[in-house]
């Protein structure tokens, strides 16, 4: 069992996952078409446990020319939350894995 620590400003929400996939999602030109052309400027972490799962989306929302108002990743409706980081934990607590876009 994985616990997946999801960081926005200062506040931490915590998920258990049996499984955990990470995927490049940034927009790119041309990628609808080819999901070998999204970039890592937004990362989807997919948590699964049994037979549900979820999507946590990881985005650098405060750097840029809109960063004040908290600038949003183009193609994503607007009530999509994007956390900054995400803190992969293995059964006994220790990190194993930081995402973050880059």
């Amino acid at each position: 069992m994985f616990t997946v620590k999801l960081q926005r400003g200062r506040d931490m929400k915590l998920v258990q996952a049996e499984e955990i996939n990470i995927y490049l999602a940034g927009p790119a030109d041309g990628s609808d078409e080819d999901p070998s052309k999204r970039t890592p400027a937004v990362l989807s972490v997919e948590t699964i446990v049994g037979a549900k799962s979820d999507c946590f989306w990881i985005a650098d929302t405060k750097s840029g020319p809109d960063s004040r108002n908290g600038a949003r990743p183009k193609g994503f409706a607007e009530g999509v939350i994007f956390y900054d980081c995400a803190y992969i934990e293995n059964e006994r607590g220790a990190t194993t894995e930081i995402v973050r876009p880059y």
